[in-house]
């Protein structure tokens, strides 16, 4: 996952991205502008410093961005 690049135009990456990370397409868009990378590591990195919403879908996108 190191190197890997995300390609926001293609479903099938935006779909597994989205789903491993228990985000939504609109938040996966925003990490990506306001990081202006593509690298799934700083993505990340930029999604777990954001932080969550205290709810069911909150701890959950939580805790799979910290696996």
């Amino acid at each position: 996952m190191e190197n890997h690049i995300i390609y926001p135009g293609e479903v099938a990456e935006l779909n597994y991205w989205t789903r491993k990370w228990g985000i939504s397409r609109m938040e996966l868009h925003e990490a990506i502008l306001q990081t202006g990378s593509l690298h799934a590591k700083e993505l990340k990195g930029h999604l777990k410093k954001k932080g969550f919403t205290f709810s069911a879908a909150g701890i959950l996108q939580y805790i799979k961005l910290h696996l």
